[in-house]
């Protein structure tokens, strides 16, 4: 029985081996997902930007058509900071 299914330390060898031979596809991999995730938090970022852009200006757009308050002293940063 033994000899058809490996032992545990059969298994770590294979595993170590494995790592030592092949670190750098390893590290290259790791660095390339590194990147990849940077530029999808600097994409989401801008995204979230321009959508505050838009949201001002509806904002804006809206308070001068009610005409119920003054625009130049409301911005939405002292919307959501009150």
């Amino acid at each position: 029985m033994s000899s058809s299914s490996p032992s545990l330390s059969d298994l770590q060898r294979a595993i170590r081996d494995t790592v030592r031979l092949h670190w750098r596809l390893f590290f290259v991999q790791g660095m390339i997902i590194l990147v990849l995730g940077f530029l999808a938090i600097q994409a989401e970022r801008s995204r979230m930007e321009r959508v505050l852009e838009i949201l001002d200006d509806e904002f804006t757009t809206i308070m001068r058509q009610v005409g119920a308050l003054n625009i130049y002293q409301i911005t939405r940063d002292t919307v959501t900071h009150t």
